[in-house]
């Protein structure tokens, strides 16, 4: 099964869907593992704990697949609506967060002009406040998240 994993485009074209199916599920097996690598490598090791997983969703086709991917993993997602986007698709932001019960933290920059550099660092600096409550032994305060309804019915 290992020689699925690293194929040329061409090559995984020529498969056969079962075998494409296969190597999906690999490559999907896969990348929880090194996620979990690299939690245990870079944060248990040194006697720290998780105080949340973000996932980064910007609506757009990677991102998508990308929080389905990690979506067991999350405890949150973040979007950067830069405000130079459709609103269309941060209402799909929105929606699939709120179908997932997956708290969302939506950043958009005070300043128009400064789009991505503030909207970074408030994602940042809000994920710091969140993991040093938590080290600290004290309750977390949920992450200022976007005003966003749960699921009804």
């Amino acid at each position: 099964m290992s020689r699925l994993i690293f194929l040329r485009p061409d090559q995984v074209a020529a498969l056969p869907r079962s075998q494409r199916e296969d190597r999906v599920k690999l490559l999907v097996e896969q990348s929880h593992a090194i996620l979990n690598r690299a939690i245990e490598r870079h944060v248990l090791a040194d006697g720290r704990a998780v105080a949340g997983t973000v996932v980064l969703f910007s609506g757009g086709n990677d991102s998508t697949v990308l929080a389905h991917l990690f979506r067991p993993h999350a405890s949150h997602a973040a979007h950067a609506n830069t405000t130079i986007g459709l609103e269309a698709t941060r209402e799909f932001v929105r929606r699939t967060c709120r179908e997932w019960s997956l708290p969302l933290m939506e950043f958009k920059p005070p300043n128009p002009a400064d789009h991505y550099e503030t909207t970074f660092e408030r994602v940042l600096a809000e994920m710091t406040r969140f993991h040093e409550a938590a080290q600290a032994g004290r309750p977390p305060k949920p992450p200022r998240l976007a005003s966003v309804p749960p699921v009804t019915g």
